[in-house]
This record gives C-alpha cells, sequence and structure tokens, in this order.
C-alpha cells in the first residue's frame, strides 16, 4: 500500500505544475511572449522532475521506479528544445547526485529520448489538438521503448530477473 500513496504523490508532481501554469498563465496571455512561456514551462518542468526523482515510488521490492518521463516530455513538447536541454541538465546533474548505479543507463536512456522528442516536437504547436495527442503518445511509446531496449541491452541481469518475474 506505501508504493501506491508514493505513486499518487509523484503524480500529483507531474500534474501540479500543469494546473500551476493553466491557472496563472494560460488565461493571462495577452502580450507576453513565446520565451517567457517556454522559460516558464522549463522552470515548471524542471521542479516536477526534482520532486518525482526525490520522492520515488516502489512497487516491486528492490525496483525503484518515478514518473519523471512525464514532466521530460511535457517540457520538451511544449517549451522547445532549449527546455528540454535545461531540463536534461536538471535530470542527469540530479540522477548524478542521487548515485547508484543507474546512472550511465539514465544518461543513454533519456540522451535517446531527448533526440527523438526534441526531433519530433519541432513544430508541435502548429498541430491540431488530435495530432498533438497522436505525436505526444507516440513519443511516450518511443521512450518507453527506448528506456526498455537500452536496460535490456545495458543490464542484462535486470532483463532476465524480469523475464522469470513475468
Amino acid at each position: 500500500m506505501l508504493g501506491i500513496k508514493d505513486l499518487l504523490l509523484n503524480f500529483l508532481f507531474v500534474i501540479l505544475p500543469i494546473f500551476l501554469y493553466q491557472v496563472f498563465w494560460v488565461d493571462k496571455q495577452q502580450g507576453n511572449s513565446r520565451r517567457i512561456r517556454s522559460l516558464l514551462i522549463c522552470v515548471l518542468s524542471c521542479i516536477s522532475v526534482f520532486l518525482c526523482m526525490t520522492f520515488p515510488f516502489t512497487l516491486l521490492p528492490g525496483y525503484i521506479f518515478d514518473m519523471r518521463p512525464v514532466p521530460v516530455l511535457i517540457g520538451t513538447l511544449y517549451g522547445g528544445y532549449e527546455s528540454c536541454i535545461a531540463i536534461f541538465a536538471v535530470l542527469i546533474g540530479y540522477r548524478y547526485y542521487l548515485g547508484g548505479s543507474g546512472f550511465y543507463t539514465t544518461l543513454e536512456t533519456y540522451a535517446l529520448a531527448a533526440l527523438v522528442s526534441v526531433l519530433l516536437a519541432r513544430r508541435f504547436d502548429s498541430y491540431s489538438r488530435i495530432k498533438k495527442i497522436n505525436y505526444a503518445l507516440l513519443l511516450a511509446f518511443l521512450t518507453s521503448f527506448i528506456i526498455v531496449l537500452v536496460i535490456y541491452f545495458k543490464e542484462p541481469a535486470f532483463a532476465a530477473a524480469q523475464q522469470q518475474f513475468f
């Protein structure tokens, strides 16, 4: 039950910056520049990534999870490549500070995910709502696939343990 509480806390860390942006910024957007909007999205996404990594959740003993890919993707899609670089720097810097055996896996995984997301997010603002949803879903699946693929090849013992679990 403790894992569910931490999962909901991570969900709050992802949703709260989106809510704050909608309430305090979108309604008052007359005359505001794209640069200020991107900076605000970047700051809120960095805070969200930091909080998600600070309070991870454990669903299975020995396996630590968090929801950091969600604010990374949101920040990249809506903030642009400058936001992606800043969020990636915060993510990698804080992951290095936390230590552990997964630092290089995180570095490789999110470098590939950031590259793919920046390439797909170039004209994201000009798309219709349906197209935005489709691209966001595609990007989420691609990011998940990259994470699984890198872990599978980089950490074969972890991959073998997962195959025995299922």
